[in-house]
């Protein structure tokens, strides 16, 4: 919370429990950035959307501003997965698999959901469960894209086989 103070403003912070330390870290970076903001107190807030000429958020500027971010520049892959005909729900996991961000233990381990020594594959335990080992490298993984080959119909060499 922010208090106003001879003319100035002053963070005020209140916690239920005491902050782990990477949590103070995550505070101490969020102290950093607020430290940048200018407050003023004859202003009403609003909501600003800053990567749109108007400040007013709809999805085609969200949208531009990822593609323009220049994360995805070199990556024409996104053009074919969204102009594609398959269902919604598909495409965005797609899009969180190309991007990495599908719940992996390795992801959840990052996010500091998870403990290092739980980050083993849940199906083979043979390998780190990443969406790489997830969804081509596990053996079982493995099985499940011959299954899918064979309902198609479609005969394949996996790099397992």
């Amino acid at each position: 919370m922010v208090f106003w103070r001879d003319g100035g403003f002053e963070w005020i912070w209140s916690w239920r429990r005491s902050l782990f330390q990477w949590e103070l870290d995550l505070l101490s970076q969020l102290v950093a950035d607020l430290g940048s903001t200018v407050l003023k107190n004859d202003f009403c807030d609003r909501w600003y959307w800053k990567d749109f000429n108007d400040g007013i958020y709809n999805v085609k500027s969200a949208y531009k501003a990822v593609i323009n971010d220049g994360i995805y520049a070199d990556f024409p892959l996104h053009k074919f997965l969204w102009s594609s005909c398959v269902p919604s729900k598909v495409l965005g996991f797609a899009w969180k698999v190309l991007l990495n961000k599908i719940p992996s233990k390795c992801n959840l381990i990052k996010r500091k959901v998870l403990n290092i020594s739980a980050s083993g594959c849940a199906w083979c335990g043979e390998d780190l469960e990443n969406t790489s080992h997830l969804l081509f490298g596990c053996y079982y993984a493995y099985l499940v894209w011959l299954s899918i080959f064979a309902w198609f119909g479609v005969s394949t060499v996996l790099h397992l086989s």
